[in-house]
């Protein structure tokens, strides 16, 4: 078809009218050319595809051509364009590639031949497609749709954390039957896990109450088996009872869901199921969603759920013109605004699509051109079943969005890995070739193996087997370092490097072997934010405030690298929390004569548990010293003074009480030091802080709360989240196979591939006995007689006695078995694929714990087979380094039989700290000749004659000597602190650096800067500013300024929904002014000037030049005007902005400042009014400079502004008359700037209507 047919197509193809081929596009845009597997995908007609992408074979690059393809070629719209993936990340690179192309398109010469009208290249500058991930879309459709549900657009989206504390809550407050032994937290977590599974699979709440109906009837019906006697099995019973446990959640669950709707809140799985349920059950909009996106990008298909596949379907499939009837949910929960995600019907496209019209199709016979849904995945990266994914949507694609009626959807692969060497792929495509096979037997998605590059190079692929685990985790550690070694010697910096671990727990043990090799390591992400140990510290110091009998906080500050307190001395330390638990009882010192005296003093002598004192109250007071060593008590009673004052800072906000914690203990700075060796800086630290300031925002705050919310945090998200680490070249990364998935590294280790850990024994609970497991019969995945590469089902049919029930229970358990293996194949073959040039993985025989070697797992067996075959590949390109014997039996494990022995608490220096201390010597003795320097100059707090302390102590011998526990200048810091703690304003230095911005604060409000300044944290996200970060990045584009970043490129710039109606209001607002149509000198200038010795830095956003040489300085406003009370102080930003483009111009062309100044005007446009709006008089030099000396007159000395230096205005030159009223500003008028910048005179502010002006 010729994409110029279409009625509203933009230009039509190439100059001869045919269309744009995806290598002639690539030409055009000087990008490499395409493979024809890659052309095929990036050509593909309009309509459903399924593209099978293997690891590292270029999936994201390939699918921003398509876009470009299809717009190139009339066949869609830029805003035509709907991409959805998982992850932020994910979104953006996706964005960043699909905009940076659009862009280039835009600007390259072909785009004359393509569209000689000019129109296309509107539409590139005008639009951009809508990028986002799956879960933003569903809460998109929500808030557009939701009211036909109904839910209300305004709902709240809990985080898991906040889910968990409400489930919590419900769970201990519940009053009605509830059989179990499990704990609250354990009752907490089935409940949350099986709302999650009711949710994700659209079921209700009464069919599971139902679905073991059949089960038990059999179980207490069917007649005994040949040998059996008597009644069912204790197997077959607890089976049962594990069902009835089941349904007993349920009114847990339905409680939870009515909090849910109370509260107004929605959770994640909620989110998806109700707009799965909205897409299925109102035609309506799909409708809506395919007029309006034309060409829909599917990422990582194959990690999607049962819910988004109804979803997706329901939209742009099959279903999206089925009849709704099966769809609609009748119970009541389907009534209700709210839900906590569990209310669901049978709606999967794969049951009802015969004879239907696939709505792909549904505008061929309108005149419209197809929709082309384009879905990506990997059915060999199917790895994230644990959490939702099914496996079965990606082979059920061809089905749910089938080209015609009957007709699937055509498969396209990409199959050329741009990544791995061809010795990597030939370990994953053996690693593979069990699950190629089986799917091919099953009716799945056929793929043939992975193949290297044209130009691949050789790469280095190493086997281990080693007697344990120590020996293993040596030479994985040697290899790496040699890979380091060798990139040193050749002058290369150092290779990414990554460990890949199946379990969280073996990667502090790799680590440390790593260290003890020199290498600079990472641990990325295990045990989340609250785990990393910056964080950790501060969370331990936080509960050892609140609580003093915090014991396992204790033991962390004490036994930590800042303290090193010994065995003996805590031991010391317990014994004095339990004297000073049990003391005899104040004023008793008759003898007890009666039961009422007796146990009065024993209620005394033996408090309740919570009153009872804990390590911390033994830190604070120690008691007698003999009892402990002598440098153990004197860090002990330092470890005390610090946490008195911070016990005395705990009243303040909570993000001013972390930052101070921090501060005191010292980990900003600690991790800011190993920044050039293991850890990337204040990333952790920075998310805490944001953490606590969103809990602070969001809840009625106190310390005990945060604390609370954190331990739920642990419960839920595994310490939260941590802040986002990307690959580096200085360190080795540890972390696991599932948070690798996307990532590649130079150099990659797969250890412990051994049997119970690679596979994993573990998570091997099914329906059949845990609770928040669901029914196979129940779930959207499972079996059916047209697609066999489903979740199995038990088969109930055919069973006539229980030794026959047995046996297909047995065969189902093991159906389910194989299929988490090969789910564990599936992660083993993600493992291999993560490399760019050299791999290794390595098992071992035995580990510190068991009395049975483990032995390498069948994956290491299956590539050491294949390595020592006769004539295969792998034999002349996998290298095995060594392959220890198994044990002879009835060997004992040698970490058994020789207890390894350390010192503790451990030195956090080692082998360093000789040099260490000699540098801290060097530091003390200069600060001592620094003090005695300044000791001239000390002054002195005088409280009357009688009480006198110097103001600084200086660390001499005779101070030490005469005053060696310092309370001299404990009390004089003391008395300082109270003083300052009763001043009714609390002075802040002003620093020598501003942004424009915060001059306006200075001269609004000084006290809420000086707050700012004294506490600096990150204001929290808003919708309103990451809108108006979009319009102004669309401005760059529009005007054709973009400088050194492009919006693609900032952070969060993923998170900005680009057809936002509120962003596309304002960019037609601005269209339709006078300046969409001026062209301006110059956008986005940074700039740094110096008024008042203080450096002022800031941006305009355009500066345009009139005919008359004059110029006019404007800033975009997105929001509303300010009130009449505030328009004097904004005005300040644009005085600043005027005096430094007047600097700028006058350092470049030579000409007076001054002349320049009275040449300028600084203007607001506000955007959605379409007003133009400029202060009649600015404050100039003078003025600013007075709003800063006023603020501060006493300042230290500004650092020298950084280049471009802007000279300072010269001291003989006033600069142009500034007014002398004794308000800075008159009212400012309002006025348009005609099209030929000639300024109509102001009018009198007097003869302004109200509204007019600001």
């Amino acid at each position: 078809m010729n994409p110029a047919s279409r009625s509203d197509s933009v230009g039509g193809g190439g100059a001869t009218g045919g269309p744009v081929t995806p290598r002639q596009l690539a030409d055009a845009l000087g990008l490499p050319p395409p493979t024809d597997e890659q052309a095929a995908v990036i050509a593909a007609p309009p309509g459903p595809t399924l593209v099978v992408a293997g690891a590292g074979a270029g999936k994201t690059e390939t699918m921003a051509a398509r876009v470009v393809w299809m717009v190139a070629n009339g066949l869609v719209e830029p805003e035509q364009v709907l991409g959805l993936t998982f992850t932020r990340k994910a979104a953006q690179q996706l964005t960043t590639r699909i905009r940076t192309r659009l862009a280039r398109l835009a600007g390259a010469p072909v785009i004359r031949d393509i569209d000689p009208t000019g129109r296309l290249r509107g539409l590139l500058t005008a639009s951009e497609p809508e990028i986002s991930t799956y879960h933003s879309y569903a809460g998109r459709l929500l808030t557009e749709y939701g009211l036909l549900l109904p839910v209300e657009p305004t709902a709240t989206l809990l985080t898991q954390t906040q889910l968990w504390q409400l489930a919590y809550r419900v769970v201990s407050t519940w009053d009605g039957d509830l059989d179990t032994d499990r704990s609250p937290v354990g009752v907490t977590e089935a409940v949350l896990a099986l709302s999650g599974q009711l949710a994700e699979h659209l079921v209700e709440p009464r069919q599971l109450a139902t679905a073991h109906l059949e089960l038990e009837r059999l179980i207490h019906t069917l007649p005994a088996g040949p040998r059996q006697k008597g009644g069912p099995k204790r197997a077959l019973l607890d089976l049962l009872e594990a069902q009835h446990d089941r349904v007993a959640l349920l009114p847990l669950v339905d409680r939870l869901a009515e909090e849910l709707r109370h509260r107004g809140a929605l959770d994640f799985g909620a989110q998806m199921s109700l707009s799965a349920r909205l897409a299925a059950t109102h035609p309506e909009v799909g409708a809506a969603e395919r007029d309006r996106f034309r060409l829909v990008l599917l990422d990582e298909y194959q990690d999607t759920g049962y819910s988004q596949r109804i979803l997706l379907s329901s939209l742009f499939g099959a279903a999206a013109t089925a009849a709704p009837e099966a769809a609609a949910g009748n119970s009541p929960r389907h009534s209700g605004a709210l839900s906590a995600g569990i209310h669901h019907a049978d709606v999967d496209p794969g049951r009802n699509q015969a004879g239907m019209t696939s709505g792909a199709d549904a505008g061929a016979t309108t005149g419209r051109q197809r929709l082309a849904v384009t879905a990506v995945g990997d059915p060999m990266q199917s790895i994230y079943g644990w959490r939702g994914a099914s496996a079965a949507n990606l082979p059920r694609f061809a089905t749910d969005f089938p080209s015609a009626p009957g007709v699937p959807a055509p498969i396209l692969p990409l199959l050329t890995s741009w990544r791995n060497p061809p010795e990597a792929l030939d370990l994953a495509n053996l690693v593979s070739d069990p699950l190629r096979e089986r799917a091919a037997r099953g009716g799945g998605v056929t793929v043939d193996a992975l193949r290297p590059r044209p130009d691949a190079t050789a790469g280095i692929v190493a086997l281990a087997l080693a007697e344990t685990v120590a020996v293993e985790r040596e030479w994985l550690a040697k290899r790496i370092a040699a890979e380091w070694r060798t990139a040193g010697d050749e002058g290369d910096p150092p290779p990414t490097s990554a460990v890949l671990v199946r379990r969280n727990a073996d990667a502090a043990p790799l680590a440390e072997a790593l260290r003890e090799q020199g290498l600079p390591v990472e641990i990325v992400g295990l045990g989340g934010l609250l785990h990393t140990p910056e964080v950790a510290d501060i969370v331990a110091t936080l509960r050892l405030i609140a609580d003093p009998a915090a014991g396992s906080a204790a033991v962390r500050i004490l036994t930590g690298a800042r303290w090193r307190i010994g065995a003996s001395d805590i031991a010391a330390l317990s014994r004095r929390a339990r004297e000073l638990s049990i003391r005899r009882p104040a004023g008793q010192t008759d003898a007890i004569t009666d039961t009422a005296t007796l146990d009065e003093a024993l209620r005394e002598v033996a408090p309740e548990p919570a009153e009872k004192a804990g390590l911390g109250d033994a830190i604070a007071d120690p008691g007698d010293p003999e009892q402990y060593s002598p440098q153990g008590h004197a860090r002990i009673v330092a470890l005390g003074r610090e946490l008195s004052a911070l016990r005395e800072r705990a009243g303040q906000p909570l993000a001013e009480l972390v930052a101070d914690v921090e501060r005191t203990i010292g980990v900003g700075v600690e991790t800011q030091t190993r920044r050039a060796h293991a850890a990337a800086g204040r990333e952790h630290l920075d998310a805490f802080a944001e953490v606590v300031a969103g809990y602070s925002a969001d809840h009625r705050s106190s310390l005990p709360g945060l604390l609370a919310f954190f331990a739920a945090a642990e419960e839920v998200e595994n310490g939260l989240e941590p802040g986002e680490v990307e690959v580096a070249h200085d360190r080795v990364q540890v972390l696991t196979v599932h948070a690798a998935k996307g990532l590649e590294w130079e150099v990659v280790a797969v250890p412990h591939v051994v049997d119970g850990t690679f596979p994993s024994g573990t998570g091997t609970a099914t329906w059949m006995g845990a609770l928040a497991e669901l029914p196979t019969t129940l779930r959207g995945d499972r079996e059916q007689e047209d697609a066999t590469d489903g979740v199995p089902v038990l088969d109930l049919a055919d069973i006539y006695d229980r030794a026959d029930l047995e046996r297909v229970l047995d065969a189902h358990k093991k159906a389910l078995a194989a299929r988490r293996l090969d789910e564990e194949r599936r992660l083993f073959y993600v493992a291999l694929t993560r490399t760019e040039r050299a791999l290794f993985v390595s098992a071992h025989h035995w580990s510190e714990t068991g009395s049975k070697p483990k032995g390498p797992s069948a994956f290491l067996l299956e590539l050491k087979h294949e390595t020592e075959s006769p004539g295969s590949a792998l034999s002349r390109t996998v290298r095995i380094d060594r392959w220890d014997d198994p044990p002879l039996p009835d060997t004992p494990n040698p970490f058994t039989d020789n207890p390894q022995t350390a010192t503790w608490p451990r030195d956090p220096l080692g082998s360093r700290r000789e040099f260490v201390e000699e540098g801290v010597e060097l530091v003390k003795s200069a600060l001592h000749t620094l003090r005695a320097e300044a000791r001239p100059q000390q002054t002195e707090l005088d409280f009357g004659p009688e009480f006198c302390f110097p103001a600084i102590i200086p660390e001499s011998e005779e101070v030490e000597d005469g005053d060696p526990e310092g309370w001299a200048g404990d009390v004089s810091a003391l008395i300082a602190e109270h003083l300052a703690a009763e001043q009714a304003v609390r002075e802040v230095e002003l620093p020598g650096q501003l942004a424009a911005t915060a001059l306006v604060g200075l001269r609004a409000d000084p006290a809420e800067l000086a707050a700012r300044l004294r506490r600096p944290l990150p204001y929290p996200p808003s919708p309103y500013t990451r809108r108006g970060t979009a319009f102004h990045a669309w401005l760059q584009r529009w005007f054709g300024g973009a400088r050194l970043l492009g919006f693609e490129e900032l952070p969060g710039a993923a998170d900005i929904t680009d057809t936002d109606a509120d962003l596309l209001r304002l960019q037609e607002a601005f269209l339709a002014s006078p300046w969409a149509d001026r062209n301006p000198v110059e956008v986005e200038i940074s700039f740094e000037t110096t008024i008042a010795g203080t450096v002022i830095r800031g941006r305009m956003d355009a500066v345009f030049r009139r005919p008359d040489g004059t110029w006019v300085v404007v800033d975009w406003k997105t929001g509303s005007e300010p009130a009449r009370g505030e328009q004097e102080s904004v005005a300040i930003q644009l005085a600043v902005y005027r005096l430094a483009w007047a600097r700028l111009e006058s350092a470049r062309t030579g000409s007076p400042e001054a002349e320049v100044l009275a040449n300028t005007v600084a203007a607001f446009h506000y955007v959605r009014t379409g007003r133009t709006i400029a202060p009649e008089h600015l404050p100039g030099p003078t003025e600013l400079a007075a709003i800063i000396t006023t603020a501060a007159p006493r300042r230290t000395p500004p650092p020298p502004p950084r280049a471009p230096h802007v000279p300072e205005p010269d001291d003989d030159d006033p600069g142009p008359p500034e007014p002398t009223d004794v308000e800075l500003l008159r009212p400012p008028s309002e006025f348009d700037i005609p099209l030929d910048f000639d300024f109509e005179p102001p009018p009198d502010p007097e003869s302004l209507p109200p509204d007019a002006g600001w």
